[in-house]
């Protein structure tokens, strides 16, 4: 996006018209060197001055209405541009603290500015880069606000409120963004190998999410299906698939057991055997429920 020299040049009779062109060639200039601090004040002075100059009143007379309705329309192009500067800078390689630096100064200049939703997973990575974790959650939950199907912050917040034992707020994230990649297109902008590795880090996160809250939440069936989902994904997550095989030896056999259905039971074996096999916290404790469920198990149920 670029404003015209030769259209700018003849808007300068414009009152104030002077200052916002020099601001604008401030930005442009900041811009150039790519200096983040002075995109960022020079952004906020010529968007405060495009605003100014969009705000005046039509004028009464026909004869200035033509260039009075010329100067609004430049004006509101360099307030937008304004914004553009600093989406785009943040967009490069000029080092984490910069990038939050620009995302922020963007949405306070305008919280619902058309360039912040493609801001979102750079702007949260730069925060934990900058050692700011504790503004992720806080970022992400005024984004969802203007942008409320945007994967990033759904798996951000998902995350977020597990750590932070929020089990109903995961769920309901979780939720959402099994919900959104299952039925998202891939943007046209994003190649198909790259959104399908994408889309399928997201179910599997989403799914395995409301697996552990379901499973804490002793509501077996619920757990069951949803970790069941999130396999195909967690393939090769050890971190993830200790814990799901687990949960699902748990919620199988407790199924198993009060109906008295031998192939739940059967499964139970399978998936507390599985996590057993893999190292991690779960590990020990797998390799335990595994024997107490073989030794329920009759010989003739244990061979599937």
């Amino acid at each position: 996006m670029r404003i015209a020299a030769a259209l700018m040049l003849a808007l300068l009779p414009l009152c104030g018209a002077d200052e916002l062109e020099t601001a604008y060639n401030n930005l442009k200039a900041a811009e150039a060197k790519k200096d983040a601090a002075d995109v960022v004040k020079w952004a906020a002075e010529t968007s405060r001055l495009a605003r100014e100059a969009a705000a005046k009143p039509e004028p009464a007379s026909e004869a200035e209405k033509s260039s009075w309705k010329s100067r609004v329309d430049w004006a509101k192009q360099v307030d937008t541009y304004s914004e553009y500067a600093l989406y785009a800078l943040a967009l490069q390689p000029v080092g984490a603290g910069n990038i939050a630096l620009l995302v922020e100064a963007l949405e306070k200049q305008n919280p619902r500015s058309q360039y912040l939703n493609q801001l979102a997973a750079p702007y949260l990575m730069a925060l934990n880069q900058s050692n700011r974790a504790a503004d992720i959650v806080p970022a992400a939950q005024r984004r969802l606000e203007h942008d409320p199907e945007n994967e990033d912050l759904l798996l951000v917040l998902a995350d977020g409120y597990l750590s932070s034992k929020q089990p109903d707020k995961a769920l309901a994230m979780a939720q959402k963004l099994t919900a959104v990649m299952e039925a998202k297109a891939r943007p046209e902008a994003v190649p198909a190998d790259v959104w399908e590795k994408k889309k399928a880090g997201a179910l599997g996160r989403g799914y395995w999410i409301a697996g552990i809250v379901y499973a804490d939440q002793k509501k077996h069936a619920e757990a069951d299906k949803v970790l069941r989902a999130a396999l195909p994904y967690l393939a090769n997550d050890a971190a993830m698939m200790g814990p799901a095989a687990f949960y699902l030896g748990i919620a199988n056999y407790e199924m198993g057991k009060a109906s008295k259905n031998r192939a739940k039971l059967a499964d139970a074996l399978k998936f507390s055997e599985q996590s057993g096999a893999i190292a991690g916290p779960y590990q020990a404790a797998a390799q335990k429920n595994a024997k107490s469920i073989r030794a329920e198990l009759p010989p003739a149920s244990k061979a599937r």
